[in-house]
């Protein structure tokens, strides 16, 4: 009856590990979605531009942002989450600036500088600071 018992009691114990936090492919996920990814997009090109992102094996259009202004995006949870993401800046007559891929992390702002020239235009990633 001891062992029976004892076996009974280690298994009811056994069955409530690992809940509490969830599996661990789940941990990056629930990053992200609370302190998600921030772009930062300053337009000095002379124009308007589309911004888009491309990552985790799908694009979507970002937002707009007007000649001498500076555009704040958050980035969609899991985008770059498997992998990199770039974002790309597409003018009215064509032009295109790529960030390159880029390894961000939950909380990171990427800064995406558009100059007139497409060859100074460059993106870097700021790393989270452990703020809210």
């Amino acid at each position: 009856m001891t062992k029976s018992f004892f076996s009974a009691a280690l298994l009811l114990m056994s069955s409530g590990c690992g809940q509490a936090f969830g599996a661990a492919g789940d941990i990056p996920q629930a990053l992200a979605a609370r302190h998600p990814v921030q772009l930062e997009v300053s337009n000095q090109s002379g124009g308007p531009v589309e911004i888009y992102a491309q990552g985790s094996g799908t694009s979507y259009r970002v937002g707009t942002v007007n000649p001498g202004l500076t555009g704040r995006f958050t980035v969609r949870p899991g985008m770059g989450l498997n992998g990199a993401v770039e974002f790309l800046a597409v003018s009215g007559t064509g032009g295109l600036v790529r960030s390159g891929p880029m390894l961000v992390r939950a909380g990171d702002v990427v800064d995406f500088a558009l100059t007139p020239h497409t060859a100074t235009s460059m993106a870097t990633v700021r790393g989270w600071t452990g703020g809210n």
